[in-house]
């Protein structure tokens, strides 16, 4: 399981499955085939803007998918966080940028899958949780502007990043990179993912450049 982030500062049943949505790299994915036969199956995974999971199907899944709707998806050591989705095709521009950032050269027909409602057993308890409390809300105009961020990034400020991960969220020295942005935080990674917390969330997305830059004060002092 990837480490616990240092923010936000107090971790809650829902920051805590929001964190294994957008920092696990791979899901259990249970669901019934064309045939009605139960299947399990271990893929990949990465997230939308909101954190909805993001998957690649074969032609077979994805015919089961969109006939049966609903899949769950199963996170984190001992499937800790286990979401009940629909499952949809995922918008392709956005979807398959985010996908590749963390699963480079991976193909199938990309799919989203939208939590309807959770069950998260973690920390000694034990939590029902409803699927829209575990999204953010998103935007073109997020949308438009993460990528160009997370590139500009990974392309000119790695030292940026480098602080982020070990100064601010305590994780090892490694060759650290960004893997997507939200508005409420940062995906990282290196030997594994990592998440860093914006506190607050941004209202806006042209806060962007001026919340990283702020880290980065905020992890040299």
């Amino acid at each position: 399981m990837a480490s616990a982030p240092h923010h936000p500062p107090e971790e809650t049943p829902a920051s805590w499955a929001k964190r294994l949505m957008r920092c696990e790299p791979g899901a259990a994915i249970a669901y019934k085939d064309l045939e009605g036969r139960s299947r399990v199956i271990g893929l990949a995974t990465a997230s939308d803007l909101s954190g909805a999971p993001l998957i690649r199907a074969d032609a077979a899944m994805e015919k089961a998918l969109l006939a049966a709707g609903a899949c769950a998806v199963l996170m984190g050591h001992g499937r800790a966080l286990e979401l009940i989705s629909m499952a949809e095709p995922a918008p392709e521009a956005e979807a398959a940028a985010r996908f590749e950032a963390r699963h480079p050269g991976q193909d199938g027909a990309l799919m989203r899958l939208v939590p309807q409602s959770a069950y998260l057993r973690a920390n000694g308890t034990e939590e029902m949780l409803s699927g829209a409390a575990l999204l953010a809300e998103s935007s073109e105009m997020l949308m438009a502007m993460e990528r160009r961020a997370v590139d500009h990034m990974n392309d000119d400020h790695l030292d940026a990043i480098k602080l982020y991960a070990e100064r601010l969220l305590g994780e090892p020295e490694a060759d650290w990179q960004m893997a997507s942005l939200d508005k409420e935080g940062v995906d990282m990674t290196g030997p594994h993912f990592t998440r860093l917390w914006f506190d607050p969330p941004l209202t806006a997305p042209d806060e962007i450049k001026s919340r990283l830059v702020e880290l980065v004060m905020k992890a040299r002092a």
